[in-house]
């Protein structure tokens, strides 16, 4: 018989320590065990034993073997199956979750108001996560909690010190606690003067914002409450004129003071700040450039003619916006004309209007009340400017035409020039604005892109219809007859008196 099967621990030791596999082993070795029977055959017939002993010699040997055989494989088996096993359980097992290490610069040293503290986790294991806790309001943490990633071990936490007092603050990995105490105070640099954060240009359409706050000699901000009394000019540094914009008592209780302010005119300012309590007097300035709109600069090619419109009170924009480029409707042009006629009075236009209004009802079938341009298409109806399209509906939303406008325009401002041959080729003797495109071209009334061309039928964007309106306006002045006022009669009257 094949030597190491004569008991099982020896067996299945031999078995364990073989380099094949526990399976491919015991069957390589099933050839073995069958010439060891044989042999064992031979043995018997050689001393003569009796076939029928032969027989039962070799079945008990034969069981025997099988039985072993088969023993020994479940065995190896089950082994081979449990080492897998905890093989598969060992890797899934993961680490638990520790503090290694906390780094802070800033332990043990005093901390002001506003600090922000950094702190450096380093960790080892992934099971678990990490709390980190403050004890009352004076730290807090910009987190709570630090849960692991793949293949990272180290975290930043920041806690800011946002009230003055003693406070702590506690990193804990479930298993242990890393606690750090500190101390909070205001900030006591010296206060030096006033910082202004803001635009360097200022818009007579729109409001622009402003902060003040308190620093130091090198600039840097300091930690002081503002609760005092203020002052807000703004100086005309063209005609040193100064306007007054805010005079009034603060209690803020931080360092930090925002206001709003918006040009007076088109010109050059300095802006003036000045703070006042018991214990500082502080001041700051600001040059400031101001300009129209913010989307048109009095540096733009219409500039000048945009900041005379908008000083006299005729063109506002809307939100600071002039938006040039968009095409100009017919309320829009009345309210301009109004605007240059009257001034820009709107709350008497409005009474007048609901007057007119309770009395005789709309004066067009398609203006809304309470729509802001109405109160102007109301006066230009009371003047006869608007009559409305078959008398009952004004159009106000529509998009104007250039030969519309330069209709408008020269009926109201009564300019308009008769030729032999009309000044446009793509325009005949007997279009019924031809008057009107004469005068424009022959004044220079319009800003035309063609000089050939009137192209009647086509949109005006809102900048060249306020050009044109500006030049109609200069024109216009200029043609009027002058109506001498009586002190300019009685100074004549006295010349003539004198000279005969």
């Amino acid at each position: 018989m094949w030597e190491g099967w004569s008991g099982n621990d020896k067996t299945i030791e031999t078995v364990r320590n073989s380099t094949l596999n526990p399976i491919s082993f015991v069957e390589k070795n099933l050839g073995t065990v069958g010439d060891d029977l044989q042999r064992q055959d031979i043995n018997v017939n050689t001393n003569n034993i009796n076939e029928k002993n032969n027989e039962n010699i070799k079945k008990e040997n034969k069981n025997e073997n099988e039985d072993l055989l088969q023993q020994i494989t479940k065995q190896l088996e089950q082994e081979y199956s449990n080492n897998i096993q905890q093989n598969n359980n060992n890797k899934n097992i993961k680490e638990v979750l520790e503090i290694i290490e906390i780094s802070n610069p800033k332990i043990d040293n005093k901390l002001t108001l506003g600090d922000n503290i950094k702190f450096t986790v380093k960790t080892k294991g992934e099971d678990g996560n990490i709390t980190i806790s403050s004890n009352n309001d004076v730290l807090k943490p910009s987190q709570y909690t630090i849960t692991p990633k793949k293949e990272k071990n180290e975290y930043e936490v920041l806690v800011s010190a946002q009230n003055i007092g003693n406070g702590r603050v506690v990193f804990s990995d479930g298993k242990s606690n890393k606690d750090y105490y500190f101390s909070v105070y205001q900030d006591v640099q010296e206060i030096f003067s006033l910082g202004i954060n803001g635009p360097d240009t200022i818009f007579n359409t729109v409001k622009q914002k402003f902060t003040i706050y308190p620093i130091d000699k090198l600039g840097n901000t300091v930690n002081y409450n503002l609760d005092g009394n203020i002052n807000i000019s703004l100086l005309d540094r063209e005609t040193n004129k100064s306007y007054d914009l805010m005079n009034q008592k603060i209690n803020k209780q931080n360092n930090l003071f925002k206001f709003e302010i918006q040009a007076p005119k088109i010109s050059n300012y300095r802006l003036i700040v000045n703070f006042k309590d018991e214990k500082n007097n502080l001041s700051a300035n600001k040059n400031l450039e101001s300009d129209i709109f913010i989307d048109y600069s009095k540096n733009d090619k219409y500039g000048n003619s945009m900041k005379e419109l908008n000083k006299k009170g005729i063109i506002k924009g809307f939100e600071g916006k002039m938006m040039p480029n968009n095409n100009i409707i017919r309320a829009e042009i009345i309210t301009t004309l109004v605007r240059y006629k009257y001034g820009d009075d709107f709350e008497r236009f409005k009474n007048e209007m609901n007057k007119y209004i309770e009395k005789n009802g709309i004066f067009f079938e398609d203006i809304n009340p309470e729509a802001r341009y109405s109160p102007y298409i109301f006066m230009a109806y009371q003047d006869g400017v608007v009559k409305g399209a078959g008398g009952t509906h004004a159009n106000p939303t529509i998009q104007a035409q250039k030969d519309e406008l330069i209709a408008l325009y020269s009926r109201f401002f009564n300019i308009s020039k008769k030729d032999q041959f009309p000044s446009f080729i793509d325009v005949n003797q007997d279009d019924w604005f031809v008057d009107y495109a004469n005068a424009a071209k022959n004044y220079n009334l319009f800003p035309f892109e063609n000089k050939n061309k009137f192209e009647g039928s086509d949109f005006v964007s809102r900048e060249k219809a306020f050009e044109s309106l500006y030049r109609y306006m200069n024109v216009g002045e200029k043609m009027q007859p002058k109506i001498k006022t009586t002190e300019q009669k009685l100074e004549d009257a006295v010349k003539a008196l004198i000279n005969f």
